[in-house]
């Protein structure tokens, strides 16, 4: 299992050697995913002082902040020194992730390669969740709104802080905004009356000229977030002004509005995002916060559709397992006959019938030998197109 913040974590390998060796010393440098050194050079151990031709390199490490990290675990024995390169993954005490591994793991236990759960790394289960939801976000991605206070004579403002090059899209634009209007297409902008700079960040206004005072409504489309991982730099936090001020952070990059960070013992959510480092929260700290490093949480995946993006997750843990196990035979004799079906096959239908399901929950059509299938799970009904007589 990957370790929480405050457990201690078990970095070990084994090492094995043609004659019988003794290793004099190890010692690790681990580094977080902005490929800052946090551990430098720390004394690891060996499990024998003595020779042979085996033996375990081990570090105990605690950490402090959830995230990435790579470790670089180095021994000598006489007067060369080997590395070894390892991962790990630490989580928050309470993580966003809890339910993902929770419900992949239940999804894989009832299906019918119900062993595979025990394959799995929590690790794995993380990083196909955050697949999983890239798939989903291609289909239904997050629409959001930004009302934007216009300056007199100024066309030029900037994208939401959480807009994604190549990705987002302004859907509309209503200008002026006004809640008490009742027809609210009246105040939609024509695509024409607008244009996005994407490089620069910007958005501007190309056939209206604002007034001081009046407010642009902009609703758009931008990927779901699902991290737990640190951020960058450290943070202050105020006790009266909600403020927070960072110290060699990107907060423009790394956070958006509904976030929340972990400085310390204290939970925060983010209200807006000024620069790279400053933004405000919803709360005050208690007590005020300095430089202290803090943790990104955020899932955004609506409730109502988790459980298929889950179980998207898990036909992915099942491909990858099936991608590992290719060529690896096991056949069953069985009624006179040799069935030849090996794991990896049996893996990778399932994951197909996973994801094929979870993608039909969505309400995309999946591919089939007889063409295109149109699931409709709400009302127990299939649609077959390509079938001669239309469907049934």
């Amino acid at each position: 299992m990957d370790p929480r913040i405050g457990e201690t974590a078990l970095l070990s390998h084994v090492v094995n050697f043609e004659s019988a060796a003794t290793i004099a010393s190890v010692s690790v440098d681990i580094y977080n995913a902005g490929r800052t050194k946090v551990v430098a050079d720390a004394a690891g151990t060996v499990d024998s002082a003595g020779a042979a031709t085996e033996h375990t390199v081990s570090y105990l490490w605690t950490p402090s902040v959830a995230g990435d990290y790579v470790y670089h675990l180095r021994y000598v024995v006489g007067t060369q020194t080997y590395g070894i390169r390892g991962e790990v993954t630490v989580l928050s005490v309470v993580s966003v992730f809890d339910r993902w591994i929770r419900r992949v793991y239940d999804w894989l236990r009832d299906s019918r390669v119900g062993e595979a759960q025990a394959l799995l790394t929590e690790r794995q289960i993380r990083e196909n969740a955050i697949a999983a939801a890239g798939e989903y976000e291609s289909i239904r991605p997050r629409d959001l709104y930004l009302d934007v206070a216009l300056v007199a004579e100024t066309f030029e403002y900037t994208l939401p802080n959480d807009w994604s090059n190549a990705f987002s899209s302004i859907e509309r634009i209503e200008y002026p905004k006004d809640d008490t209007e009742q027809d609210r297409d009246a105040l939609v902008l024509d695509w024409t009356e607008y244009a996005i700079d994407e490089p620069r960040g910007k958005w501007r206004l190309t056939a209206t000229t604002p007034t001081t005072g009046e407010t642009a409504r902009v609703y758009y489309r931008t990927r779901h977030r699902l991290i737990d991982r640190a951020g960058t730099g450290t943070i202050a936090i105020s006790a009266t002004t909600k403020a927070g001020t960072g110290t060699g952070t990107r907060f423009l990059s790394e956070l958006a509005p509904g976030d929340t960070i972990t400085v310390g013992t204290q939970t925060f959510t983010i209200d807006a995002i000024t620069t790279d480092t400053a933004l405000t929260v919803t709360e005050n700290a208690s007590p005020a916060l300095s430089t202290t490093a803090f943790t990104i949480e955020a899932d955004t995946i609506p409730e109502a559709d988790f459980d298929q993006v889950a179980r998207y997750a898990a036909g992915l843990c099942l491909q990858q397992l099936a991608n590992e196990k290719a060529g690896d035979a096991q056949p069953v004799i069985g009624a006179q006959m040799v069935n030849y079906r090996t794991k990896q096959q049996e893996y990778a239908a399932q994951a197909k019938a996973m994801m094929d399901a979870a993608k039909a929950a969505w309400g995309v059509g999946v591919t089939s030998a007889i063409g295109r299938i149109d699931y409709l799970p709400d009302h127990g009904a299939i649609t077959y197109w390509g079938v001669s007589g239309g469907y049934f």
